[in-house]
């Protein structure tokens, strides 16, 4: 399927992260921010949210138009390049407020190395596992076996000095290759929905309400400027591919938010001394209006 889509994925994803991360980085930095923040920012800020754009596009009935199919290959393209970012967070930690934090080129290879072991063992070993569980024939058992691959590989991410999301990215990667994946896909539904809001539910918790008061203005216009940028800049991309007018639009609109893993990123940039407590809380609010203004545009689009 990747293979299939490659050409959408690799070329219009490819020049959608890379277009939009360097007007990004390029506007962080003319703002103030080291180039090194500021690619961090423009990177992640690039990213957007699989989660919520898949959901409107559905309900909006855009996911089968050809709009809609190229939205997903920018999606997954998006999905793709965030985890080598979430893995190399500390390169960009040249001024970490620990100097010890900064990643060199040692740890930045043990890393790189973990995840390759991981990624080998778990290809040539889990299905063994879950083999084995699974001749026990008790249902639960084939979920936890599940949750402790999850949280064992998250586990050894941290041991390594990685991201625990990393960890836990790879690990459901791995059991989306097992042979048991279908069962346990549909083991796991009923706590899909339940972990995503919860996960959206501890991000607004996690906003600092304090600072949209204090700078409403800052927020809104960074808000605006975000979704002005990435939409223009997917507006373009979509007329480049052979889109009409409206499709491109539409296109542009959809995936115009920061994603769910800008707020990953964001938390592990603050933790490597990438970003500062007030950039990072910025920056979360920024994305948390991106995403409610999505939409609101999208509604407004088809008036």
């Amino acid at each position: 399927r990747l293979w299939a889509m490659r050409n959408a994925i690799f070329r219009l994803g490819g020049a959608q992260v890379a277009l939009t991360a360097m007007v990004l980085a390029t506007a962080a930095s003319v703002l103030g921010h080291a180039w090194q923040t500021a690619l961090f920012v423009g990177l992640a800020l690039a990213l957007s949210s699989t989660a919520f754009a898949l959901q409107v596009l559905e309900e909006q009935g855009d996911l089968a138009a050809r709009h809609g199919r190229l939205a997903f290959a920018v999606l997954l393209f998006q999905d793709l390049a965030a985890i080598p970012l979430i893995a190399l967070v500390p390169l960009f930690a040249s001024k970490a407020v620990d100097v010890g934090n900064a990643m060199d080129l040692t740890a930045a290879l043990r890393g790189l190395g973990t995840i390759a072991a991981v990624a080998l063992i778990g290809y040539f070993g889990l299905d063994s596992l879950l083999r084995l569980v699974a001749r026990t024939k008790v249902k639960e058992a084939m979920t936890a076996a599940a949750l402790l691959t999850v949280v064992g590989v998250t586990i050894l991410m941290q041991k390594a000095g990685l991201s625990a999301a990393l960890g836990a990215f790879i690990a459901g990667a791995l059991l989306s290759e097992s042979s048991y994946r279908h069962q346990l896909e549909a083991d796991i539904q009923p706590f899909q929905g339940l972990l995503l809001g919860l996960f959206f539910t501890a991000v607004g918790m996690s906003l600092n309400l304090n600072l949209v008061l204090k700078e409403p203005g800052t927020v809104l216009g960074l808000a605006l400027a975000l979704v002005a940028v990435k939409a223009i800049i997917l507006y373009g991309l979509g007329r480049a591919v052979g889109l009409d007018n409206r499709p491109a639009r539409r296109l542009g609109l959809s995936l115009s938010q920061g994603g769910e893993f800008g707020f990953v990123l964001f938390a592990a940039g603050l933790g490597a001394g990438v970003l500062s407590r007030h950039t990072s809380d910025l920056l979360v609010a920024v994305v948390t209006l991106s995403m409610a203004a999505t939409p609101l545009l999208l509604a407004l689009d088809r008036l």
